[in-house]
C-alpha cells in the first residue's frame, strides 16, 4: 500500500464515521445522540491522523485528543487553527457518552458534534489535493 492509499484509507474510515453519525441523528427514531457525537469525535479523529500521515510519512502518536493532534497539524500548516476550537468541543465524545452512567448528551450538543465533525474532516481533506475527486 503507498502512502497515498493509506492516507485514503484514513479518510475512507473517516468518512464512513461521519455517515454513520449523520444517520444515527437525522435517520433513526429517536435519534442516538450519544452514538452521534462518538462518531463525530472519530471522523475528526481519523481526518486529523490521515492530514498528519500525509504530510509526515509518519502514524502520530495513539492519542484521541484532537486539540493534541491539531496543534501538530498547526506546526505543519498554520491554518489549522481555524479548527482547533472544534476539535477541542469534540474531544471529550470519546468517552462522553458512551457509558450509562454519564451524562445525557441533548440533541442541540449532538447537532453541533456532527456540524463540527464534518468541518474538521472538510478542512483537512480540503489540503490534500490529490483526494480531490475531478468533477465531470
Amino acid at each position: 500500500m503507498t502512502g497515498l492509499d493509506l492516507v485514503r484509507e484514513w479518510f475512507r474510515f473517516a468518512g464512513d464515521d461521519l455517515f454513520i453519525a449523520k444517520h444515527v441523528i437525522n435517520d433513526l427514531y429517536p435519534p442516538r445522540l450519544e452514538a452521534a457525537c462518538y462518531h463525530s469525535q472519530q471522523a475528526a479523529e481519523k481526518a486529523l491522523k490521515g492530514f498528519l500521515i500525509h504530510l509526515t510519512q509518519e502514524e502520530p502518536e495513539h492519542t484521541h485528543d484532537l486539540k493534541e493532534l491539531c496543534n501538530l497539524c498547526i506546526e505543519l500548516d498554520g491554518a489549522f487553527g481555524s479548527i482547533l476550537a472544534y476539535c477541542g468541543d469534540l474531544t471529550g465524545f470519546v468517552t462522553a457518552g458512551r457509558y450509562p452512567d454519564e451524562l445525557p448528551i441533548d440533541e442541540p450538543t449532538a447537532k453541533a458534534a456532527v456540524s463540527k465533525a464534518d468541518g474538521v474532516y472538510a478542512f483537512c481533506l480540503a489540503k490534500i489535493p490529490e483526494l480531490q475527486q475531478p468533477t465531470p
